[in-house]
């Protein structure tokens, strides 16, 4: 866990908000840790600082939170639901069923079902994203995207 301590030094010294800062020292399990990564506030932390180099790397989310990634663990939030699949290569096609799905390392493809509206944090990820939903993309590092043509998104 040398790699979590360091990362949360590395906030501090990149000026963590105190309110998030708080909620950090607050988490007692790794399962708290996750929910606040999780949150739709945590996210684009968690994936920016992946891709600067001085966040968690992929391998150590696979390593220390392998419970609650791909597909074992949905996150509740207050009105929304976040998953995180990490260094997945997906055989069968990954279906979206949360309001935030989180896809770092991974290939494959993803599918928006019909009346899904999903928000996608894609990261140093090759994947082919299709189904007749909804989803607003956001991409982190080096990633390699194709859409589907019945597809609706919106990449920011």
């Amino acid at each position: 866990m040398k790699m979590l301590q360091a990362f949360r030094e590395a906030a501090k010294s990149r000026n963590l908000c105190e309110k998030y800062s708080e909620m950090w020292d607050n988490c007692k399990s790794k399962k708290q840790l996750f929910d606040l990564a999780t949150d739709s506030n945590g996210i684009p932390y968690i994936c920016e600082a992946m891709v600067e180099g001085w966040g968690v790397t992929p391998d150590f989310i696979s390593d220390n939170f392998k419970t609650f990634i791909n597909g074992r663990y949905i996150s509740q939030h207050n009105g929304y639901t976040s998953a995180m699949y990490v260094e997945k290569f997906f055989i069968e096609p990954l279906v979206a069923n949360t309001t935030n799905l989180i896809v770092m390392a991974c290939e494959g493809v993803i599918q928006i079902p019909e009346n899904v509206v999903c928000n996608l944090f894609i990261v140093n990820s090759n994947v082919v994203v299709s189904g007749s939903g909804v989803c607003y993309v956001k991409t982190y590092g080096d990633n390699t995207i194709k859409y589907d043509e019945t597809l609706r998104h919106h990449d920011s």
